[in-house]
């Protein structure tokens, strides 16, 4: 969401990423496909590479408007 603020956006993300684990930990079933809107800006990139650190499956979905599709590399 443009004007967002990028750190309350990653802090938000391991949040919830560490409630997931915590769930998966205690035999909940946990999705492991996730989609990423937006994904190939700085912190839909930064989000998509910590998803697949951990095991997700990501896609991305972005118009590029305010993109960069280098995020998208590597």
């Amino acid at each position: 969401m443009e004007g967002e603020n990028p750190l309350a956006a990653a802090e938000a993300l391991q949040d919830e990423l560490s409630r997931l684990d915590k769930a998966s930990k205690r035999g909940a079933v946990v999705p492991r496909h996730v989609l990423v809107i937006g994904g190939a800006g700085y912190v839909g990139s930064v989000m998509v590479r910590e998803l697949l650190k951990r095991g997700y499956q990501t896609r991305v979905l972005d118009n590029f408007l305010y993109s960069n599709s280098l995020s998208l590399e590597g």
